[in-house]
Formats: structure tokens, sequence, C-alpha cells
């Protein structure tokens, strides 16, 4: 990433973004050994088509929420940027997002923060991580066959437990002047991705609507600007789906969901 950047050019303030939890160290959206490109590979497009300058933070790492906040404060303090900045967060990235906008309120003016399919009350899949090996046996060596070791990841998915997120939510309140919104979406667990229903199943309520990841109930945060049907990486660009008919209506929404943050930008920047 570069050290210096300057925004004077673009029409909007600097939208930062911050990726989500993917429990893999890179920037890159990762299933076991199936690499599909760095996070904000679809959304750096949209938004810049927009007018905004969209800076993506890299090097994020895994762990705890608050040293992932304090990594995403120093790289922004770093920038050279307008003093004003949206801050936008995918799944874990949004409850990030709100922890750094409290980590700069005292040498930026946060206009807006909005997240983007976020756990903000916590998943039922980092709830029932810790026994998923003992309870799955053949769904755990599977997994880990493909790189994934649910064991290995159930610390890092301690802070995404609904307990945790609600001491979280009581920690960082919104804070006055910042405009909170989200993007919500999920469905039918049967409609989702192949993937997706695979990962879902494990859900406490797979009666529940979600993107296969996080709960449609947990992803609600200030003005909800729009709810769809898409998975949770659908919703930010990526083809999940192998139907060509479903890949058109998934891309669809991803970008009506952008539109719609464009939307409330321009308005929060009146």
């Amino acid at each position: 990433m570069p050290a210096h950047l300057d925004s004077t050019s673009v029409d909007h303030r600097p939208v930062i973004f911050i990726r989500g939890f993917n429990s893999y160290p890179s920037d890159e959206l990762q299933f076991g050994p199936i690499n599909l490109g760095l996070v904000h590979r679809h959304l750096q497009p949209e938004f810049e088509a927009r007018g905004f300058h969209f800076i993506p933070l890299y090097k994020m790492g895994f762990g705890p929420i608050e040293r992932q906040i304090e990594r995403a404060r120093d790289q922004v303090l770093a920038l050279r940027l307008n003093p004003e900045l949206h801050l936008l967060g995918h799944s874990t990235g949004g409850v990030i997002a709100r922890g750094l906008a409290h980590a700069l309120k005292s040498t930026r003016r946060i206009l807006s923060v909005t997240t983007i399919v976020s756990p903000h009350r916590g998943s039922t899949l980092a709830n029932r991580a810790a026994e998923f090996e003992r309870a799955h046996p053949l769904w755990y060596k599977l997994w880990k066959a493909a790189g994934y070791d649910v064991k290995l990841r159930v610390p890092l998915l301690e802070p995404l437990k609904s307990k945790s997120m609600a001491q979280f939510n009581e920690q960082y309140p919104d804070l006055p002047g910042v405009s909170y919104s989200s993007i919500v979406s999920g469905a039918p667990l049967k409609s989702l991705p192949l993937f997706m229903r695979m990962i879902g199943q494990f859900a406490d309520d797979t009666s529940a609507e979600s993107d296969g990841i996080v709960e449609k109930s947990s992803q609600p945060w200030g003005d909800v600007l729009g709810e769809f049907s898409a998975d949770h990486n659908a919703i930010i660009g990526f083809r999940t789906m192998a139907s060509p008919i479903a890949y058109r209506r998934a891309r669809a929404e991803f970008t009506e969901a952008v539109r719609r943050i464009h939307q409330f930008y321009a308005k929060v920047e009146i």
C-alpha cells in the first residue's frame, strides 16, 4: 500500500475498507486450497467508478479484534488523507470498522460506518466452533484434510461469539456525529450455494435465514440500506454459484448494494 495517497482529484470523501475475518492471515479470500483473490477485488472498481477514493487496508492478519483495530488505526494515520472519512467493512471487518471509528475520533472526522453482512450480535457458528471436532468428527477430518483445521481457529472465533459481541457493543457504542448503516443479506439455507450450505448446516437454527456464515438477524446496524438474498461472498461480488441465472441475480444484488451505499455516502456528505 502506498505510504501517501492524495484524494483531492475524486468526487467524494475517501472510503477506508476493512476486510472480514476468513481465518487466514492474507488479504485474499480463501476456502482451504481455493484462492479467489483479494477480498476487495470487486468492490474497489465499483466504488472508484462512482468517484470514490477506495482504500483497502492490507496485512490485517487475524487475532483479537482490539489488535486488528490498532493495526487499522496505524495504517490510516500513516496515510495523507482528507480528514473526513467513510469506513466500510465486510463481515468481521464491519465490527472492526465500528471500533476503528473510536480509535480515530480524535484525529479524523468519521462521516460514516457502513457494514456488510457483519455479525454485530455474534455468530452461532462461532458459538459452536469449540465443540465441532467432538460433535462432527467426520466433517472435522474432511475440513482439516482440505486445509481448514477448525480446532486451530477456535481462539480466533472467540470474539465473534454472541456473548463476546454483546460486550463489544457495550464497549464501542455508536459515536455522536457518525452515521451508521448496514447491508443485510441472507436466505433460507436450502437456497444457498452448496459450499455455503455445507457451512450453514452447523448453525444453531438451520431454519433461520443467513448468508451461510452470519445469521441475517445479526447483521442490521444503524440504517439498513437494503436486504438481499446473496450469500456471504456473493454480496461483495464473488461468484459462488454454478448457475448462470443465480450468478446474474447475485451480481445484480451486489451492484445494487454498492449503489445504495453510494447514495448513503452522498447524503452524509451534504
